[in-house]
C-alpha cells in the first residue's frame, strides 16, 4: 500500500500540471473574450486568426511605452474634442442588445455591422472575398484609455 501512494500523488500532480494551463487559457478566453479575423478569397489562400482578447489589453498597457511620447500626444489632440462623446459612444453600444446596427448592400457587395451578445461583427462579402471580424465590444472602451 505504501508503494501505491507515492505513484498515485505523482499522476495527481502530473495532470495538475498537464490540466493548469489548459484551464487557465480556457478561463482566459471565456473572460476576455477572442478577436477573430477570417479572410476567404476567390484566387487566394483562406485566412482565420483567432487571437485572445487578453492580448489586447497587454497592448494598450504596454502602448505608452512603446509609442513615441509625440504620436502619442499628437493623437490625444486629435481625439480630445470627441473624448467624451467617443466614451458615451462606447458605453452605449457596449450595453446595446444584440442586432444590426448597419448595413449597406451595392451592386456585388453586402456590409453588415452587428453587435451579438458582447461581440461586434463586420461582414463583408464581395464578389472577390468574404471577410468576417469579430471583436469584444468592451474593446472599444479600452483602446480610448490610452488616449
Amino acid at each position: 500500500m505504501s508503494q501505491r501512494r507515492p505513484f498515485s500523488r505523482f499522476v495527481t500532480i502530473a495532470l495538475i500540471l498537464f490540466f493548469a494551463p489548459i484551464f487557465v487559457f480556457g478561463a482566459t478566453i471565456a473572460l476576455t473574450g477572442m478577436v477573430t479575423v477570417d479572410v476567404r478569397t476567390a484566387d487566394g489562400p483562406d485566412v482565420y486568426v483567432p487571437v485572445p482578447a487578453l492580448l489586447f489589453d497587454i497592448a494598450i498597457l504596454l502602448a505608452p511605452l512603446v509609442i513615441p511620447e509625440d504620436a502619442l500626444a499628437e493623437a490625444r489632440r486629435e481625439v480630445e474634442p470627441y473624448r467624451e462623446s467617443l466614451e458615451i459612444i462606447a458605453d452605449e453600444l457596449r450595453d446595446c442588445p444584440s442586432g444590426t446596427l448597419v448595413e449597406f448592400k451595392g451592386r456585388g457587395e453586402h456590409v453588415k455591422v452587428s453587435k451579438s451578445w458582447r461581440s461586434f461583427e463586420v461582414k463583408v462579402d464581395t464578389e472577390d472575398a468574404d471577410v468576417d471580424v469579430k471583436v469584444p465590444a468592451r474593446l472599444m472602451s479600452r483602446a480610448l484609455d490610452v488616449l
